[in-house]
């Protein structure tokens, strides 16, 4: 039987980076595995995602994975199993002439690269993320751009500190001639706890509404595409977004992926539901990938979440559409309140006006 649908692996294959920045969702560094205990781990996450018979893309992120002298190893092994989509999530800063000779070999495996920037121009930029991150991170984005295949993506997150400077990531974006933009919330974990800089539930509905309009620009003309299928985006058109889950179009919103299509992995080989929502399931070097994702209870919770959710969840007239919403962002609520079935909190939506 051929694998049905898509499954993202999300794998931290080092805590080490080169940067540090506020917004960072570690807490604490972990050593490095071997790359002996790379192998094994993929080879469990293999065996486990055949028998999901899923098609599994693997994000592999950091710290910084550029900084693993073994990374293009690890991608070559991946690809002898079977992996057919790889994606490097990178702050950029490292990507010399000798990185795109490498991709370009590696591709495929190597589908797309995902940069993180955190505004438009350095002074909003590299408060964030590190003096001098902006101008080093567009030249390697440009490098992608002109020296390989690959897709690219600019990953943004937006918070007080840098959400008037969304405009102009947009307006960025398009002027280096980037695939994708993949604009997500603050969570307030790690060093962005001390931010101060999490959005209210109005605040936040202003910034969707307009990458939903922005987006519906673009689509017009091209590219970027600002992904959509995110949670509370279905607030900014319900009926737009009612009528593409009825039909099985992309989504506009989405409930969060955990224990459905997304798992992660960190450094040290910890599981965990989503990288933003920091709960050790298990490790992969005492465990099977099968046995944390059939066995944890936590992940149980999340595939029957519907009846857990509390407060105004359960009042909501979305709640119909299994997957639309489901409560929106585990993380943030989790990070609000130590309680995942909680509603998101930078939810703006009011059940009780609708009737």
């Amino acid at each position: 039987m051929q694998p049905t649908r898509g499954f993202t692996l999300q794998w931290h294959i080092t805590d080490r980076c080169n940067l540090h920045c506020t917004h960072c969702y570690r807490d604490e560094k972990m050593q490095d595995l071997p790359f002996e205990q790379l192998i094994r781990i993929a080879d469990t996450l293999m065996e486990g995602l055949t028998v999901l018979k899923v098609t599994p893309c693997f994000a592999l992120s950091g710290g910084e994975p550029f900084l693993r002298q073994d990374l293009f190893d690890l991608v070559h092994y991946l690809h002898s199993k079977g992996v057919t989509q790889v994606l490097l999530e990178t702050n950029g800063t490292l990507i010399t002439p000798h990185v795109i000779e490498r991709l370009n070999e590696f591709t495929p495996p190597i589908t797309t690269i995902q940069v993180s920037l955190d505004g438009s121009i350095p002074s909003v930029n590299d408060p964030i993320r590190g003096e001098g991150a902006f101008e080093k991170a567009v030249s390697g984005l440009i490098s992608v751009i002109a020296g390989t295949p690959l897709k690219t993506t600019i990953s943004y997150t937006f918070h007080a500190q840098n959400k008037s400077d969304i405009p102009s990531i947009i307006a960025l974006g398009e002027k280096l001639g980037v695939d994708t933009l993949y604009l997500t919330r603050l969570v307030p974990i790690g060093k962005g706890k001390a931010m101060d800089a999490v959005l209210t539930p109005e605040e936040t509905g202003e910034v969707l509404a307009y990458l939903h309009q922005r987006n519906q620009e673009l689509s017009r003309i091209g590219t970027p595409h600002i992904v959509e299928n995110r949670c509370l985006f279905h607030l900014t058109d319900p009926e737009e977004a009612v009528r593409r889950y009825k039909n099985r179009e992309e989504r506009l919103g989405n409930a969060c992926a955990v224990a459905s299509s997304t798992f992660t992995v960190l450094a040290d080989g910890t599981a965990v539901p989503c990288r933003r929502l920091p709960i050790p399931l298990g490790s992969l070097l005492e465990q099977s990938f099968l046995d944390i994702w059939f066995k944890n209870d936590v992940l149980w919770d999340f595939r029957r979440r519907q009846p857990l959710l509390k407060g105004k969840c359960q009042s909501c007239k979305y709640l119909q559409y299994n997957g639309l919403c489901n409560g929106g962002a585990a993380c943030i609520a989790y990070a609000f309140s130590n309680d995942y079935n909680t509603p998101d909190p930078q939810c703006w939506y009011n059940p009780e006006d609708s009737r």
